[in-house]
């Protein structure tokens, strides 16, 4: 048998990935909503690089989509890369993602928008 060189605390203290953190804003949108609009993640990988987008979906509209904001992050998770209204900030760890995230949700034109979305669907 093999004596094993990697340390038995190979695995340190795990964080929320970016990717989980939009996936929990996501599911929020749909119980405010009453899932008639919400979140949708779209995910993609290059190399050691990896992209996530934050769609609004409606699926009583065709399952139109808006494409709400997107992040770019390396295997390290920080910082993020994020991209809003054509404006991109560099967000140095999970605090910083989560008011990042906080404030382009309680924007006015994101209000505004799932206001409009919300509109053309309720019932």
């Amino acid at each position: 048998m093999t004596d094993s060189l990697w340390p038995d605390d190979i695995i340190g203290q795990i964080r929320k990935t970016p990717i989980s953190l939009m996936k929990e804003q996501a599911a929020a949108l749909g119980e405010k909503t009453h899932q008639l609009i919400t979140g949708t993640i779209t995910s993609n990988s290059n190399a050691d690089q990896f992209y996530h987008t934050l769609l609004l979906s409606v699926p009583a509209l065709n399952n139109y989509r808006y494409e709400l904001f997107h992040i770019q992050h390396d295997i390290t998770l920080y910082p993020v890369m994020a991209t809003w209204k054509n404006s991109v900030a560099r967000l140095m760890d999970e605090a910083q993602f989560m008011d990042y995230m906080r404030k382009v949700f309680a924007d006015t034109t994101t209000r505004n928008i799932i206001t409009s979305l919300y509109s053309q669907v309720q019932k």
